[in-house]
């Protein structure tokens, strides 16, 4: 890698890149750096970078620098906790300081956020609670927008890569997907308003809607429209309940 950046420690790893926080030599900081593992379609993965970096909002991390030969770019490294493991300490003997209305509030603000990415024409397709940091600060920050789709209104620039297709490859996590992920058609901003709700059912029941249920049985279930309903508890207000059911 460049002089500028020393690398430190791995972060985290998807399926095709990885996460590594690094030391910028050039302004004395600490950022994040994801690294393309291999050769396998470079083209996209840049395109992610150039996405999220036009997507300014408080709520979507940000890109600091695209380095191309390197099939790797920087971005903001969000100090905290996921948002899957503040929902595991809430149902946890020890919650500390997470209570429900907590944890609504941070799905508040990631629907602000998928909101205005949606006015941008931008659909993340891969909406769970590993994929929302709460940062140390406050901050309720949207990550991994590789697997995005840029819809054909959009006026963002150089994202060719993410326009919507009809032979779009299936994309997602199969125990998060909508339905038409699982079947690969009709992918529009409707996906991640199920995205939310399947969020809100694990803020509600402490679990995702097939909780740990194999990938082809939860695919099964989705193209057969067989979705899951929120327990009814009464620790769940109904309110938040009904709201559960109707995005998803």
């Amino acid at each position: 890698m460049t002089d500028r950046y020393t690398e430190e420690i791995l972060l985290g790893r998807g399926g095709f890149a990885d996460v590594h926080r690094v030391a910028d030599a050039r302004l004395g900081r600490r950022i994040a750096r994801k690294t393309l593992r291999d050769d396998r379609d470079p083209e996209r993965f840049l395109a992610e970078a150039r996405l999220t970096a036009q997507l300014a909002h408080p709520g979507i991390v940000a890109v600091h620098d695209l380095l191309r030969s390197q099939n790797a770019f920087t971005m903001a490294e969000v100090v905290g906790r996921s948002f899957e493991d503040a929902i595991t300490a809430f149902y946890s003997a020890d919650p500390g300081s997470w209570t429900l209305r907590r944890l609504v509030e941070v799905l508040h603000r990631v629907a602000e956020a998928v909101a205005y990415a949606h006015r941008s024409g931008v659909v993340h397709r891969d909406l769970k609670p590993d994929n929302v940091m709460v940062g140390a600060f406050g901050q309720v920050v949207v990550l991994d927008w590789g697997g995005a789709v840029v819809l054909p209104w959009s006026e963002l620039v150089d994202v060719d890569a993410l326009r919507a297709r009809e032979d779009a490859v299936l994309s997602g996590t199969p125990s998060w997907m909508a339905p038409e992920q699982a079947t690969g058609t009709g992918i529009s901003l409707r996906t991640d308003v199920y995205g939310l709700g399947a969020m809100l059912f694990a803020v509600l029941a402490g679990r995702g809607p097939f909780g740990d249920a194999p990938a082809p049985e939860v695919l099964t279930a989705l193209r057969q429209g067989d979705i899951p309903t929120v327990p009814a508890s009464d620790d769940a207000p109904a309110e938040l309940r009904a709201l559960c059911a109707r995005a998803m």
